[in-house]
């Protein structure tokens, strides 16, 4: 018999460090996404609060009881429909940044499963060997034994 023991080798070894690699690939790109989020929320922050201002504005004119300028009531809401259309913009672009980063952390996370799914296999798959391994000193040293006492 052999003296030396077979070197364990996982044949998934390729799958593994390409899914590790992927798993890298796919943390980056969730990076990217979430400050691509958070970039759009405060830019859908910012447009509320102009709006908020433009209505403001608007309600203090009506307060004050003073007939309004025809141009200036006319300027005032010309500029409010358009900040609401900049601000439904906004929730748009935030909403859609939102499914890309949930996409994104889903296809890590499936990712992230492969990987542990493959190291628990290849831990396995080494309990195995050295479990065999195992068995073949016993065997050698039983036969050797045998051997002399014959």
């Amino acid at each position: 018999m052999d003296e030396r023991s077979p070197i364990f080798r996982y044949r998934l070894a390729p799958l593994l460090r390409r899914d590790d690699w992927e798993c890298d690939a796919l943390g980056v790109e969730v990076l990217r996404a979430r400050r691509a989020l958070e970039q759009a929320e405060a830019m859908r922050q910012a447009g509320r609060e102009r709006v908020a201002a433009a209505e403001a504005q608007m309600r203090d004119l009506h307060r004050e009881d003073q007939p309004i300028a025809l141009d200036v009531r006319r300027l005032l809401q010309l500029h409010l429909r358009h900040e609401y259309a900049a601000l439904a913009l906004r929730e748009q672009e935030t909403a859609q940044a939102e499914l890309v980063h949930e996409q994104a952390r889903a296809r890590l996370e499936t990712k992230r499963l492969a990987v542990k799914t493959l190291e628990k296999h290849r831990d396995r798959q080494f309990a195995d060997h050295a479990t065999e391994q195992a068995r073949r000193e016993q065997r050698q040293a039983d036969e050797l034994w045998l051997t002399r006492q014959r």
